[in-house]
């Protein structure tokens, strides 16, 4: 397979797929479950939750099955263990290095 020709696109000989990313619940309080579907089978992915401005607030390591799916929880907080502040986030899924998909979230504190 070669990398995404453009955000969410794997193409692999003849077919592309488009990296899915879903995000439940949202708006969001307290926690989600991140999950995403059309990887590479069995690629290890990470999951980068920024904020408005950019900045990374959590980076969330996973691996895909082998039917290119998985699933991984954020709690709300950063990667120091605070909790985030009321607003949008960004949830990005990389591959490698390559960008594949990405959703906001609204964080609507306790």
């Amino acid at each position: 397979r070669s990398p995404p020709d453009s955000l969410g696109e794997i193409t692999s000989g003849d077919s592309t797929q488009r990296a899915t990313l879903r995000l439940s619940p949202n708006p969001v309080r307290a926690g989600i479950v991140i999950r995403f579907q059309n990887v590479r089978p069995l690629a290890a992915v990470s999951i980068m939750i920024s904020d408005s401005a950019g900045r990374r607030m959590r980076t969330i390591a996973a691996s895909a099955t082998p039917s290119g799916a998985g699933s991984v929880s954020w709690d709300g907080t950063a990667d120091q263990g605070r909790r985030v502040a009321r607003g949008t986030y960004f949830v990005s899924l990389y591959m490698a290095r390559d960008l594949v998909a990405a959703k906001s979230v609204t964080v609507l504190g306790n």
